[in-house]
């Protein structure tokens, strides 16, 4: 176990789309949630049709940056000991949410 404990609950917003690698990311986070602890992460989503626009506003560049839900899925399956839901939120968003099972 690390220096700084366990946690009961880990809130990440809008700064997955510029992890480097996500999966690590959420890796090194679940190694300090606690047992029965909750994982909540928000951020953009991609939409396809988005990254055809012609703009350069920096929403959109974060945007096109993000990850789509399919993609966040595949990413975080088979996280050990953890139950994973992914959902899309509207208009341009998504959830993850992570649960604990055991450590």
């Amino acid at each position: 176990m690390n220096d700084i404990g366990r946690y009961d609950l880990i809130c990440s917003c809008f700064s997955m789309h510029e992890w480097k690698d996500p999966r690590r990311v959420v890796m090194q986070l679940r190694s300090i949630l606690a047992p029965g602890g909750s994982m909540l992460l928000r951020d953009l989503r991609r939409i396809p049709w988005l990254t055809w626009l012609p703009l350069r506003l920096p929403m959109l560049e974060s945007i096109r940056a993000s990850d789509t839900v399919e993609e966040v899925r595949k990413e975080l399956s088979r996280l050990p000991d953890s139950d994973v839901t992914v959902q899309a939120d509207a208009p341009f968003m998504l959830t993850v949410k992570i649960r604990a099972t055991g450590l």
